[in-house]
């Protein structure tokens, strides 16, 4: 048993309800977590709220009035083939100064980590079916077989040595599984799939000269362990590299896949652009931001899924969806980053908290917090931000507590979500069975609900 203090969802009860729902708004819960509902109706139960309706056995739901506020562990047509009932609790909010914790004891059982072996991620049994897991192992076996050991060794030794730092290899990965929803021979996307991370890759080791940084995944970058020329030849290289393995792909869908490759590969060079931009502006609006990391960030995984999607021989309207999809969970990602780099545990996140605050980094914390903050709050931010030296841990400390009191954090959860719900809304939309998409709707929740 696991006493239970304000662990409802990623966002406090409190704060969604009484900042985003008006007085008097009908709410309901439905979940197939026991721990979800049982904090729930003990929440509402403290609070005296008006229970309208309330079952945790049924087979089946079905609510359509878009005024009402769901929340969900996992998507309705999940629900009924992993044999689950759905639990629901319908009531009417009060709005009020003050909230109540229910101080009671509930079995945590651990909603947002289910077996994902049932789920699609590690094995299937599905004959012929692509897990996560076999599908990046095949793309880190298929890098790791590239050969790199030619003439001239200083410019190939550094290509070698960076793909050999590792990842999460996501891009790829998305790549061949966006074929398999279309097409049992997912090797059909295995080239574009590698031109894609040798692409990544080749951003990566010229972000690392314009950014100054000594280390990449814990090793020295190109440029520290070689020398700038090296590492901008050596990048140069990789991007023609990238280019020759897509050509490696049917006939039929080059003139496609070639296209959407070359506009993302100038989108994520205008997103570096806007990056570098802001570096010296103090007027970088929400918008503009987001855009940023739409370019820099969300386009190539986006990419990925739509042109495995096309090697696949999806319709052009399903790999359009798959597209949206990345998009929405690549500014998911990155949001999440941003508020990790704040609010995560240190031991999960691999590095030290607070780095985006001790630089001054333009996030969409830091940007939503001088929108928000009124004169007196916003002299208290420049005092740290434009302070010559000071204690990393006050200043860590002194603005994530400014970012607290704004509501920064409920501000970046509530748009976090509401990305997350449109890419499920643009996979929803892509026309294959659904039992082919489950690893995708696995692989967003991940996303959204990681740790590191």
């Amino acid at each position: 048993m696991k006493k239970v203090r304000k662990r409802l969802t990623s966002t406090r009860f409190m704060d969604l309800y009484q900042k985003f729902v008006v007085d008097g708004g009908l709410i309901h819960l439905k979940t197939d977590s026991n721990f979800l509902y049982q904090y729930t109706c003990e929440m509402v139960k403290a609070n005296h709220y008006k229970v309208e309706f309330q079952n945790d056995d049924l087979y089946h739901s079905d609510f359509s009035d878009d005024r009402i506020l769901s929340i969900k562990t996992f998507y309705e047509q999940q629900w009924i083939e992993r044999g689950l009932t759905i639990k629901h609790i319908r009531f009417v909010l009060d709005k009020r100064e003050t909230f109540v914790e229910p101080d009671v004891e509930i079995e945590y059982d651990n909603y947002r980590s289910y077996n994902r072996t049932r789920r699609g991620m590690e094995k299937s049994n599905e004959e012929g079916a692509l897990s996560f897991d076999s599908a990046q192992n095949l793309v880190k076996k298929s890098l790791k077989a590239l050969d790199w050991d030619i003439n001239p060794h200083g410019l190939y030794d550094p290509i070698a040595y960076v793909l050999s730092l590792g990842g999460k290899r996501i891009r790829p990965t998305c790549a061949l599984l966006a074929c398999r929803m279309f097409s049992d021979d997912y090797a059909k996307a295995l080239n574009p799939a590698l031109a894609l991370e040798v692409f990544h890759n080749f951003t990566l080791l010229h972000d690392d000269i314009m950014d100054k940084a000594d280390m990449r995944r814990g090793q020295p970058t190109v440029h520290v362990k070689w020398n700038d020329n090296t590492a901008i030849l050596s990048g140069d290289a990789m991007l023609i590299k990238a280019y020759q393995l897509l050509a490696k792909c049917e006939p039929n869908v080059y003139p496609a896949i070639s296209a959407i490759f070359s506009q993302t590969a100038v989108e994520v060079c205008e997103g570096q652009q806007y990056d570098m931009d802001f570096e010296s502006r103090n007027d970088v609006s929400v918008d503009e931001y987001m855009e940023m990391i739409r370019l820099k960030t969300a386009v190539l995984l986006a990419a990925s899924l739509q042109i495995g999607a096309i090697c696949g021989g999806a319709k052009a309207e399903d790999a359009k969806a798959l597209y949206e999809y990345g998009i929405g969970i690549g500014l998911a990602f990155q949001l999440k980053d941003d508020l990790l780099d704040v609010w995560g545990d240190v031991k999960k996140f691999g590095k030290k908290i607070g780095g985006d605050i001790c630089c001054n980094k333009k996030t969409f914390l830091l940007i939503n917090a001088y929108a928000k903050a009124n004169a007196e709050e916003k002299k208290e931010l420049d005092r740290w931000l434009l302070a010559e030296t000071t204690d990393r841990d006050a200043k860590v400390s002194a603005v994530t507590r400014l970012y607290e009191r704004l509501g920064i954090k409920t501000l970046a959860e509530q748009t976090i979500r509401e990305y997350y719900d449109r890419a499920i809304e643009a996979l929803d939309k892509v026309g294959v069975e659904k039992e082919r998409k489950e690893v995708l709707y696995q692989l967003a929740y991940d996303l959204m609900y990681r740790e590191d």
